[in-house]
């Protein structure tokens, strides 16, 4: 039986939207279930453009 991994990314910046972007369209072992950033505006541009389907948290804490 294949376990998925259920993955957080924490920071929404260029490079965290841009590995987010990757692992949400790559990732075969898992699946990116949300992001967490103190400042909403890049976590929710982030989750647009990962298909608009993860759960966005305002800190990591949160998300965990």
């Amino acid at each position: 039986m294949k376990k998925e991994v259920g993955l957080g990314i924490i920071g929404c910046g260029r490079i965290g939207c841009i590995h987010a972007e990757n692992l949400y369209r790559h990732l075969s072992c898992g699946r990116v279930i949300g992001l967490a950033d103190a400042v909403a505006g890049p976590a929710e541009k982030c989750a647009e453009a990962c298909g608009g389907y993860l759960r966005v948290f305002p800190d990591y804490k949160a998300l965990l």
